[in-house]
């Protein structure tokens, strides 16, 4: 997902830098927020170089989480609400479905940060809309 956020080919990506989250601060958020978690119950943070992911069996692609998930369900369920013309699933779209979940590490960190959730979210659905006109111009 991280990828897929931080794509910088994206229309998406300068509204998310003028809002002060790009991979670096996102990242640093994401870890902090760990670290929090962990010191709540006690445990103090492993070394980065020891959180390396297990490697997967052969032949087998990752598999989406429970947050890949919903996030991907809250997209959708925002592109087929949208009235008039054709649904057009776009890179801020699912953005947004991450950005929008109220539960979880996304929005913590993210709180922690001083990311206001609420203003992005109005910028990055000004880029859909602005592109639907350009669209049908």
């Amino acid at each position: 997902l991280l990828a897929f956020l931080f794509d910088q080919t994206s229309p998406a990506a300068p509204v998310l830098t003028e809002h002060g989250l790009d991979y670096v601060a996102f990242s640093a958020a994401l870890a902090a927020e760990r670290d929090r978690t962990l010191a709540a119950v006690g445990v103090i943070a492993p070394p980065p170089d020891r959180l390396a992911s297990t490697p997967r069996a052969r032949g087998r692609g990752p598999r989406p989480g429970t947050s890949a998930r919903e996030a991907w369900e809250r997209t959708m369920r925002r592109v087929r609400a949208r009235r008039g013309g054709r649904q057009v699933l776009t890179h801020a779209d699912f953005i947004i479905g991450i950005l929008s979940a109220e539960l979880g590490t996304v929005p913590r960190a993210l709180l922690h940060a001083g990311i206001d959730r609420q203003p992005l979210i109005d910028a990055l659905e000004a880029t859909i809309s602005d592109a639907r006109k350009d669209r049908t111009s």
